[in-house]
């Protein structure tokens, strides 16, 4: 078991191939997108708090579909190959009661579509309900 540990805060992400722990607490709404290329070695992960990037010059890392871009590109930068590479998504909440807007739903969406998009498969996900 790896012993580094590394924190990824919200409307962050990184890309390494040392061994080590990737993780992100306080998901609710957002979304954490883990990526990985099993034959290379090689992880992404990114905390994302909305879906897609109005491109108005704001953090990239914090949208679904700017960060997918931003992990992929690194990862293949690393020696990484787009057709090895899985994806394990988390979070998508409804943590907003009085709210009409569900944000998590949107996220979820937002996050399967660009996934989609880019021809990386989904292998395991918890999204959704109304966890913090």
């Amino acid at each position: 078991m790896p012993e580094k540990e590394i924190p990824i805060e919200t409307g962050a992400g990184i890309v390494t191939d040392e061994p080590c722990i990737l993780e992100s607490i306080g998901i609710g709404s957002s979304i954490a997108i883990c990526l990985y290329d099993k034959k290379e070695k090689i992880a992404g992960m990114a905390h994302v708090m909305l879906g897609k990037n109005p491109g108005t010059g704001v953090n990239p890392w914090r949208f679904a579909d700017s960060a997918i871009e931003m992990l992929l590109d690194m990862m293949e930068e690393k020696g990484a190959k787009r057709s090895d590479i899985r994806a394990k998504i988390f979070g998508g909440a409804h943590i907003f009661k009085t709210s009409t807007l569900n944000i998590g739903e949107e996220n979820i969406k937002a996050t399967k579509e660009k996934l989609e998009e880019e021809g990386i498969p989904i292998v395991a996900e918890d999204l959704g309900g109304a966890q913090r």
